[in-house]
């Protein structure tokens, strides 16, 4: 609320405003206050006075030296963004407190942000000078975010005090490279823009049928011809880490490996009758799962982060699989017992890639459709995080066998965070007000039936925190059908919806359209 100057106002008239302000509530002060022009909205926000923050003619950013090896880098990122927004130079940074800063000034420091949540909470405090404070340099790097933003929108900030933090630790973009190529230019602009969404997960999906994406120095024979280099896969690492975004490498097997198996025909499953399955790989064969631990022992190195997506979507027709390929089905009887069906060999297969990495250090994850599905033998490592996409086909398991089984579940709803590359479909975009109205990071995917309906299966709130959160992706069926610039134009509408549903849960505090408006406002990553 904009409080009258007292200079000039009678005493009479000064102690009526001093009683009016007496007896209106706080909140009521606050609320009437500017709120902060930031996307997606902030969580908390608590008006103090009627004056923005604005940044200084000299204005510099000071780090607190309590803090300074771990804010440095957010310190000297912020500077040059900070002076881009406001066409200046790069603001200087220095060592300081806040005894040392003056009006205008921003302070980073490291700190509890009480009331919030988790490592990338933070709090702005903003008057005179303004301060970001977060558990971790992730935090700090948000509470960047925000200011930017609320400068970009209204050029300032408002005085107050804003605590905000993520409803869910993993919100990602799932980039599918492997049927179309994506520069490494266009990849890091992707990584600014998702930033600025407070987004902070890249799956790049680099094997399809249709392409190998990354050099290979030990099997260069399955590279596609346009192909990001090693170097490039560092470059865009680093850059990534920069902006506080972890890069997953999604290498799908054994199925989605035409492109592989074309220099390597051996290693095709073929069924009973003679039919060679063009993209599936025989994992009864030894040479089979040698080439799949030469790709990722040599990989392993490129993707420093903790996580790994193996795929094993979409490989063969568990229902009738014994029937189909007795090579598998000997595998599974051989390997895990009397009784066991292709279905084991499978789940299995996924456990030993799971042992694996996780002696390298990676959390695995992988698709759900093929899982929870006649195995009778071989029950699937609780350690491997499930990307739930769809229950497209009535005998997949529903969502509620892998929670019961104690995995961990990001959701990457068909239905809702698909963006399809097809001429026909024109890029099949989903509804970014849908999602923003309808969507939240509990509603999954419906369950098919038997008789061809569906059953919603959807998370009665508080959403259990085995949701780590959600998953927007790319999938480039029809690579030519749209350019880079038509993509990144076309998906982030969404992102912004998505974006808005992961950080902050339960019913957005505006309509899609205020919201819309608000995104205009913070505009493009600077």
């Amino acid at each position: 609320m904009k409080l009258p100057r007292i200079a000039g106002f009678s005493l009479a008239t000064m102690l009526v405003a001093a009683l009016m302000v007496a007896v209106i509530p706080p909140a009521v002060v606050a609320a009437a206050a500017p709120a902060p022009a930031i996307a997606p909205t902030v969580r908390q926000f608590t008006a103090n006075g009627s004056t923005s923050w604005k940044p200084g003619t000299n204005a510099r950013i000071l780090v607190d030296p309590a803090a300074s090896a771990s804010l440095t880098a957010e310190a000297q990122l912020l500077s040059i963004e900070l002076g881009s927004v406001l066409a200046r130079p790069a603001i200087p940074v220095a060592s300081g407190t806040a005894t040392n800063a003056v009006a205008g000034d921003v302070l980073l420091s490291i700190g509890a942000v009480t009331g919030s949540s988790g490592q990338e909470a933070y709090r702005m405090v903003a008057g005179a000078t303004l301060g970001i404070t977060g558990p971790s340099a992730a935090g700090v790097f948000y509470g960047g975010r925000s200011l930017l933003q609320s400068l970009r929108a209204s050029a300032g900030v408002p005085s107050g005090t804003i605590v905000d933090w993520p409803d869910r630790p993993i919100r990602t973009l799932n980039l599918d490279i492997g049927r179309k190529f994506y520069s490494k230019t266009w990849i890091q602009n992707q990584i600014k823009s998702m930033a600025w969404m407070k987004l902070n997960t890249l799956q790049l999906h680099f094997s399809e049928d249709e392409g190998f994406r990354i050099e290979s120095k030990s099997h260069p024979e399955i590279v596609s011809s346009q192909k990001l280099s090693q170097q490039d896969v560092k470059d865009i690492v680093a850059f990534a880490t920069k902006y506080h975004i972890t890069v997953v490498p999604d290498f799908d097997v054994p199925s989605h490996m035409k492109f592989i198996l074309n220099a390597h025909p051996e290693l095709r499953l073929v069924e009973n009758g003679g039919l060679v399955h063009q993209q599936n790989l025989d994992i009864s064969q030894a040479a089979a799962r040698t080439l799949v631990m030469d790709i990722i022992n040599e990989f392993l190195p490129l993707f420093p982060g903790p996580y790994w997506h193996i795929g094993m979507d979409e490989y063969v027709d568990l229902p009738s699989a014994d029937d189909d390929f007795q090579q598998l089905l000997n595998y599974a009887i051989q390997k895990y017992g009397s009784g066991a069906r292709v279905a084991d060999a499978l789940v299995g297969y996924a456990n030993e890639l799971n042992v694996f990495l996780r002696s390298k250090g990676k959390t695995v994850q992988a698709w759900n459709d093929e899982f929870y599905r006649f195995s009778s033998k071989v029950k699937l490592a609780s350690t491997i995080q499930i990307t739930h996409w769809t229950n497209w086909d009535w005998p997949m398991a529903p969502l509620k066998a892998f929670l019961d089984g104690g995995h961990q579940v990001i959701n990457y709803a068909d239905s809702y965070l698909y963006y399809v590359i097809d001429a026909a479909a024109d890029g099949y975009p989903p509804s970014a007000e849908d999602l923003y109205n309808e969507w939240s990071v509990g509603v999954f995917s419906p369950l098919a039936q038997q008789d061809g309906s569906e059953l919603p299966q959807t998370l009665a709130s508080p959403v259990s925190s085995a949701v780590l959160g959600a998953a927007f992706s790319v999938w480039s069926e029809n690579p030519g059908a749209q350019t880079e610039a038509q993509v990144a134009a076309g998906i982030a509408p969404v992102l912004w919806a998505m974006a808005q549903k992961i950080w902050r849960p339960g019913n957005p505090p505006e309509s899609y359209l205020q919201y819309k408006s608000r995104v205009a406002a913070v505009g493009t990553a600077p």
